[in-house]
């Protein structure tokens, strides 16, 4: 099928052919099969492919990533500031260092760091923003034991590479994801209970790495693919070049 395109006047102006198209996960391509005659290919996100694998050092850090605290979106500060206080007093708990890894489109970042400042349980944390995808967010990422957020897909390209996640997401993964997915699950909770995070963070915290991977490769095909230094993507683009 072609996919026509109109300017600004209303005008149809050309029609391109859609060969080959790329997809984070198998419920995208379920999706589209039936809205775009082409040929799909489920390979998670292609920057993120590229990164450096997780470090398997010890690793103590917890991050978590806000949504964005800026002005004007009042109505997700309640929860995650309930998520990160939390956090902090499990921080006590377990040793671990805790993180703010805030939005990168986020402009005001002093009035989200000075809100939380003020208005969190006192401790021990830290506030981070990048603005880039660059290596020193990347170093930043693979230093982390374990990142806890509502929805984010920066989470599930980290999921998708072997680290250990949480979400806190009332319309998990996001809102009008193609598949149906149980309101509670292996490493997501769908509403605010103390108890049930705790314990959902217990449990994924303490348990062996090689169980974690073992256990997210089911989900890797339903929320974010992961295709190691884009090797099938290469094979598909060299196969290609190859035909012409």
């Amino acid at each position: 099928r072609h996919t026509r395109f109109r300017n600004v006047t209303g005008v149809q102006t050309c029609a391109l052919p859609i060969y080959h198209m790329f997809v984070f996960n198998y419920p995208e391509k379920e999706r589209l099969s039936n809205i775009i005659k082409t040929k799909l290919h489920v390979v998670g996100n292609i920057f993120n492919n590229s990164l450096k694998i997780y470090s398997k050092k010890r690793l103590n850090s917890v991050t978590f990533i806000s949504n964005g605290l800026g002005e004007g979106q009042d109505p997700n500060l309640l929860l995650e500031k309930k998520i990160f206080s939390r956090l902090l007093f499990l921080s006590k708990i377990f040793n671990f260092k805790l993180n703010f890894l805030d939005r990168s489109k986020i402009e005001n970042k002093n009035y989200v760091y000075n809100f939380l400042k003020k208005s969190l349980p006192k401790g021990k944390w830290n506030y981070y923003i990048f603005h880039k995808d660059n290596k020193y967010k990347s170093k930043f990422l693979d230093k982390q034991k374990m990142f806890v957020f509502r929805r984010s897909t920066l989470g599930y390209e980290l999921m998708a590479k072997g680290k250990k996640v949480i979400s806190v997401e009332k319309n998990f993964p996001i809102i009008g994801h193609h598949k149906k997915i149980k309101k509670n699950g292996f490493f997501w909770i769908n509403s605010w209970k103390i108890n049930l995070f705790d314990k959902k963070f217990t449990l994924i915290f303490e348990m062996p790495e090689h169980k974690w991977r073992k256990r997210i490769k089911l989900y890797r095909n339903i929320l974010m693919n992961y295709d190691k230094n884009n090797r099938k993507v290469k094979y598909i683009i060299k196969n290609i070049l190859n035909a012409h």
